[in-house]
């Protein structure tokens, strides 16, 4: 089924979270497969593209990674826990979080686990609500969230947001064009300094995750997420992790019985290395050159800027 190509920055709006039957399931990869590879390299300059190389010290690691936690989603989190929170907190001051797609609400912990505390406030969308929300605000007071569809994004804003969130969410929905187009139009109303950050998928996504949400992305795709950012907001895109990485995401399926990003125990016995050292060695690895091929991406807007939050740029 092909979409709005104004809507989306894919050619067809087949969602395999819902289930594909076999022609559906060899159509779609075909139809990623194309939209990842048509001009892939080909990106609007106006993007600050750099390769993230994490700081795997003791702390760093011990605040980002979870037991058979997938190499894309350490790197996130890596890249989370290193963010400049600190210059983050001096640009837009009380830090007031819109968390897209937040699933069961985990990532208020996180966020503020990462942040030393600098969250003041946290709402969280999605279209499913979970019982682990009345849990999280029960012990949260300035904790919120919304049953509600993503791409209506526009009824869930509150005047104070400043700080837009999303990780390995966006790749489900549909029309993931007109969502930033609706962020911008908020941006746009809002005189103060509002700071995005989306966790992306790559196009290494589509043989390691296999049937997983719309699509993948690449540096010409996610130009077109961020086409009307381009003249008022400054856009990095950091690439995450690698070949190395992408291995390692292959040994975790093995391992963990060829099931991806599940928790399931297995005998270290068996094994040379254990799966933690494997995955520190893969990020370790492809820190040491920028990858032709990266796991996953961190895409950083910042919009009605003050200050630069990266002093590098």
């Amino acid at each position: 089924m092909l979409v709005d190509i104004m809507k989306s920055s894919s050619v067809h709006s087949w969602s395999s979270d819902y289930g594909l039957n076999v022609i559906e399931k060899i159509v779609w990869i075909m139809l990623n497969w194309i939209n990842n590879v048509w001009l892939s390299n080909s990106y609007n300059r106006k993007i600050c593209v750099n390769y993230f190389a994490p700081n795997v010290s003791s702390y760093y690691w011990n605040v980002s990674y979870d037991k058979m936690t997938s190499p894309s989603r350490t790197l996130s989190n890596l890249f989370m826990s290193q963010f400049p929170w600190e210059n983050l907190q001096l640009e837009v001051g009380h830090i007031n979080v819109l968390d897209l797609g937040c699933g069961k609400g985990n990532h208020f912990g996180r966020l503020q686990k990462w942040s030393n505390g600098r969250i003041v406030s946290y709402r969280g969308v999605d279209q499913k609500s979970d019982s682990n929300w009345k849990k999280i605000i029960n012990s949260n007071e300035n904790v919120s969230f919304v049953k509600a569809n993503v791409i209506d994004v526009e009824d869930v804003f509150e005047m104070k947001t400043n700080f837009i969130f999303s990780q390995s969410s966006i790749e489900h929905f549909q029309y993931d064009v007109e969502l930033f187009n609706k962020i911008h139009d908020f941006v746009c109303c809002s005189t103060k300094p509002v700071v995005q950050v989306h966790l992306l998928p790559s196009s290494s996504g589509l043989r390691l995750y296999g049937w997983h949400g719309v699509r993948q992305y690449t540096k010409r795709t996610i130009s077109k997420l961020v086409h009307k950012y381009l003249d008022d907001s400054y856009v990095l895109l950091f690439e995450l992790g690698g070949r190395f990485c992408n291995n390692a995401h292959n040994d975790l399926k093995r391992l963990s019985g060829g099931k991806s990003g599940v928790s399931q125990m297995f005998d270290y016995e068996k094994v040379s290395m254990s799966y933690e050292d494997l995955l520190e060695r893969a990020i370790v690895a492809d820190a040491e050159r920028v990858q032709k091929h990266p796991s996953f991406y961190a895409l950083v807007i910042h919009s009605n800027s003050n200050r630069s939050i990266y002093y590098e740029h």
